[in-house]
């Protein structure tokens, strides 16, 4: 895997371990790394070792949803507490407030 320094990369690529990382728009040193890995077989077969060995340990289906069903809870519970604070608010700004909220 080549892949560049923005996005979600750089939490899963350790660089000339698992993958390689290549700065944004540097077409040198994309270039640099594709010649490396022809260059050497023997990297580029520990390298995709590694890789496959990061995506088996972190990235299974079941670990990925088992990460937003966390998420998706934690965002449940926030809202359950924010909802009736927000509602009271609401209430309070069109009762008090009436001109305001037209």
């Amino acid at each position: 895997v080549i892949a560049n320094y923005k996005g979600c990369a750089i939490d899963v690529i350790q660089n000339w371990e698992n993958g390689v990382t290549v700065s944004v728009g540097s077409f040198s040193d994309l270039c640099e790394a594709i010649v490396s890995l022809i260059n050497d077989k023997t990297l580029t077969i520990s390298i995709g070792k590694n890789a496959a060995r990061t995506i088996s340990k972190y990235y299974t289906s079941k670990k990925v949803i088992n990460k937003y069903v966390k998420l998706f809870s934690q965002s449940v519970q926030l809202l359950a507490i924010s909802l009736p604070i927000i509602s009271r608010n609401v209430w309070l700004f069109i009762n008090y407030f009436p001109h305001r909220a037209k």
